[in-house]
């Protein structure tokens, strides 16, 4: 017989109570209707025109990954002011608009908002690299943290480097800073990237493919052959791609 007043019961219900609240709270947000910069660069095309079309996931987005969400933002907040206090002049705001900085292309259809600009550094010593830069932050638990720090992000991220390559492309910023969180630890990795030409250009001919696909509600091709690799495994489009 389960005992309903044990600590572990307790704690269920009142759980239970506040994942209600932080779903409802989410899925009351408008959904998004571009095609993302964030979600470009990943791995499977087909992966990415599942998304960008609204269609709806296999593995819906639980409280569990909406706290795991809210962690990275608070992690954000927090590298800000360590690295102003460092010298850096980091710029979260465009002051043109109030808001985020923002590209918009394809007439609106695609968009990205990076974490910041640092065009110069306050610093009394010289500038520990080279200025401006596009500034992305991203907090990883241990394993994907330690393969960013063995792999750089390129290998161990391409989504995060092709979002960041989107950015400095469009904004005509040389290079990009990216500042890695272990979640697990609070160690932080910096990795200045340059801009790449090629990888900016590639990912808007992908964004184009996707949204001539979707148009001609045509399948792209998946990014992998084999349904058992940890990104299939891993897709919340999965079955879905594979039936």
């Amino acid at each position: 017989m389960i005992d309903l007043n044990s600590s572990s019961a307790f704690s269920d219900r009142l759980n239970w109570h506040i994942d209600k609240c932080i779903v409802t709270k989410e899925e009351a947000k408008p959904k998004r209707d571009y095609l993302g910069a964030s979600i470009l660069g990943d791995y499977c095309e087909r992966a990415v025109q599942y998304q960008a079309a609204g269609a709806v996931p296999e593995k819906p987005i639980d409280a569990r990954m909406y706290r795991i969400f809210e962690r990275g933002h608070h992690a954000e907040d927090m590298a800000i002011d360590w690295l102003r206090a460092a010298g850096f002049m980091l710029i979260t705001i465009d002051p043109n608009t109030g808001e985020q900085f923002e590209f918009s292309i394809m007439g609106g259809q695609v968009k990205g908002h990076s974490d910041g600009i640092i065009p110069m550094w306050r610093g009394q010593d010289e500038s520990p690299i080279p200025l401006p830069a596009v500034w992305e932050c991203k907090c990883l638990g241990s394993k994907g943290w330690k393969a960013a720090v063995k792999d750089k992000l390129r290998e161990s991220h391409p989504k995060y480097f092709n979002q960041g390559q989107l950015y400095a492309g469009e904004f005509g910023v040389k290079q990009i800073l990216f500042t890695i969180i272990n979640a697990d630890t609070m160690e932080m990795h910096h990795e200045i990237v340059a801009y790449d030409h090629a990888v900016h250009d590639n990912m808007i001919s992908r964004a184009q493919r996707i949204l001539l696909a979707i148009k001609a509600q045509e399948l792209l091709p998946r990014g992998f052959d084999d349904p058992t690799v940890w990104q299939c495994k891993w897709c919340r489009y999965g079955a879905r791609c594979w039936a």
